[in-house]
């Protein structure tokens, strides 16, 4: 595993250009000690964050080729390194794998028993869902999977809450013996200037913790849902016995491939650059003709 810098050397959050956020530093999740959780709770916890430390270097790398951030990835001594300073990304491939199936996806709401089925419609409408459900399964097609979270809403008691959340700010734990999501975790808040985490929430069976360390200490309010799982709902792309959690769209094939495809296009634009620059030198050379010294015979 590459872990992804934080910070530059002035401890500044090093910036990703696509969203103009900064990056998450992986360090800030390496939490030992959490006041306000039960100590049978802690390992679950630890486990979501080594989890989501593992994996966000993939998932924001994926995330790169899919906004066109990507880097070029070449043999450096067949190129001059001032074409390499100019190479761009211009192949959209890993774009085009997610759009092409994302865009076909149409909401059209849930199905529920005729008695609850206007107040599912009421809670679709106040989330918005017709259009927030879009963000989620463009997360799940780059990712792998993206999670949809319900709660109550902190400032409004008795309204539900349903967000989306993306893989890259969210980890999840899946329970093979019950084949369903077991936990999970979402990120909610770090430090602009660092990209250190600051807040995230647990959630687990029967109870949801929010934490922060708004206090100088990591601390936790429990809230309990009496739910026999975590109130988290994993959307899944190609789901496999080997990865329940779904695998992306963007794959390693599809990377490389792109980047032998950007390849291609930089050794041809500096072939070309070769071929039409002047020749060196006059473009007529004179010939001088050999003298032969000596008495005749």
């Amino acid at each position: 595993m590459v872990l992804m810098p934080a910070t530059d050397r002035n401890g500044v959050a090093i910036t990703n250009p696509a969203t103009q956020d900064a990056y998450l530093a992986v360090q800030s999740a390496n939490i030992t000690r959490i006041k306000g959780v039960e100590d049978d709770d802690m390992p679950t916890i630890q486990k979501l964050l080594t989890t989501w430390r593992d994996h966000y270097a993939r998932n924001m790398l994926r995330a790169e080729y899919y906004q066109a951030r990507y880097r070029y990835n070449g043999v450096a001594y067949s190129i001059p390194k001032q074409m390499r300073a100019l190479a761009k990304p211009m192949i959209g491939w890993p774009n085009k794998a997610v759009r092409a199936l994302a865009d076909l996806n149409v909401f059209e709401g849930f199905d529920a028993p005729d008695p609850l089925q206007a107040q599912v419609d009421e809670l679709v409408d106040d989330n918005a869902w017709d259009t927030d459900v879009s963000e989620a399964i463009t997360s799940a097609y780059i990712h792998g999977c993206s999670f949809i979270t319900v709660c109550e809403d902190p400032d409004e008691p008795g309204r539900i809450l349903m967000l989306p959340r993306s893989a890259d700010w969210s980890a999840g734990i899946w329970d093979r013996r019950r084949r369903r999501l077991g936990s999970a975790l979402t990120i909610t808040d770090k430090d602009d200037r660092t990209g250190r985490i600051t807040a995230f929430t647990a959630w687990l069976p029967g109870k949801v913790y929010e934490i922060d360390d708004s206090e100088g200490q990591w601390t936790a309010r429990t809230i309990e849902t009496h739910l026999d799982r975590p109130s988290v709902v994993p959307l899944v792309n190609d789901a496999q016995s080997y990865h329940p959690l779904g695998n992306s769209r963007i794959t390693r094939t599809l990377m490389n491939l792109t980047d032998f495809g950007l390849r291609t296009m930089v050794r041809m634009e500096a072939t070309a650059e070769f071929y039409a620059a002047p020749a060196c030198g006059s473009s007529e050379r004179r010939r001088s003709s050999p003298t032969t010294h000596g008495a005749a015979s």
